[in-house]
């Protein structure tokens, strides 16, 4: 297993975080994945200036959604950051951080040894060029098409916002990035989006990957039912209390990491190659302040995508 994450933390410094020589790398983690943070340190040796792990608890977080003070002035010092927590947290202030001192910030939330060394030992120039393959085809297409095999039949059009790729590789003038990566995300035209969507994969009510597949109904870009479901009743109380602005589709995804699997862990669902990873709840998505205050994920697996007609991904595999 070791070996596996010395090979896995090779690739996240050097291809994704693209670290120098001459600058100097920090590593965040937590009890529960201080296993990954000794392979990044051990990785590090001879290949940068200077190198610190620290290690911060729930319980020196002292409850807080965010770092202490004290890590966020020692994050300034340095030009790499890898942070990796077993959960999640705010990371705002880390965010400001990074803009005020062009630092490069990986984030890996809710992490294990098992993601970490399956998903990032991708050939990260391939799934470069998958991104921008499939954000070229969405970019002129007019009418977007989404089906699998439990159901999902759905279809869209795009709202001439920007596409963004993640392909993994943050920038050299600084930035922040979570990884896993390997997604292209899009803004659904609201009001086109008709059809059946079946889950299969992570959702967020479930707080983890879902034992029954979970079907909704939207008609206009809103959810307008929901079949028979254990969470029916849960879903129902959330859709009531935000309204339509709950029943929107704010934001979709496309994975496209093919060393990725859907797992239930939505670190790793979400960039799974051929998963669909849906954002319902408005104001939520591309930097809106205003909106339902906590978005429903849930991620759609084995894919088959059509543009225009065109074939572009078919059961999970991207079409040549």
């Amino acid at each position: 297993m070791f070996e596996g994450l010395l090979q896995s933390s090779e690739i996240t410094l050097m291809d994704c975080c693209s670290l120098k020589r001459f600058e100097k790398l920090l590593i965040i983690c937590d009890p529960q994945s201080i296993e990954i943070g000794s392979a990044l340190y051990k990785t590090a040796e001879n290949r940068c200036f200077e190198t610190v792990m620290i290690m911060v608890s729930p319980a020196n977080r002292q409850g807080r959604a965010e770092f202490p003070d004290s890590v966020i002035e020692m994050l300034r010092k340095f030009n790499v950051a890898v942070i990796l927590l077993s959960s999640t947290i705010t990371l705002s202030q880390i965010k400001q951080v990074v803009l005020e001192n062009k630092i490069r910030v990986a984030s890996f939330p809710e992490i294990t040894k098992d993601i970490f060394t399956r998903t990032m030992k991708a050939d990260w120039r391939k799934v470069g060029i998958n991104t921008r393959k499939i954000a070229g085809r969405l970019s002129t297409a007019k009418k977007i098409r989404i089906t699998n095999e439990a159901g999902t039949d759905f279809t869209f059009q795009t709202d001439n916002s920007n596409i963004i790729t993640d392909d993994g590789h943050l920038p050299s003038e600084g930035g922040f990035n979570v990884l896993p990566a390997g997604q292209v995300y899009l803004k659904p035209l609201e009001s086109s989006c008709e059809g059946l969507l079946v889950m299969d994969g992570y959702f967020s009510l479930a707080r983890g990957k879902l034992q029954q597949n979970l079907t909704f109904e939207v008609q206009g870009g809103v959810v307008c039912g929901v079949e028979n479901h254990l969470l029916a009743p849960e879903l129902e109380k959330h859709f009531n209390k935000f309204k339509d602005a709950a029943r929107c589709i704010s934001g979709l995804g496309i994975g496209v990491l093919d060393s990725a699997k859907v797992s239930g862990n939505i670190t790793e669902d979400r960039v799974s190659m051929g998963a669909i990873h849906l954002t319902f709840g408005k104001g939520l998505f591309f930097g809106a302040t205003h909106g339902v205050s906590n978005p429903l994920e849930a991620i759609i697996s084995r894919s088959t995508v059509f543009t225009d007609g065109k074939l572009l991904m078919q059961d999970g595999v991207l079409t040549q």
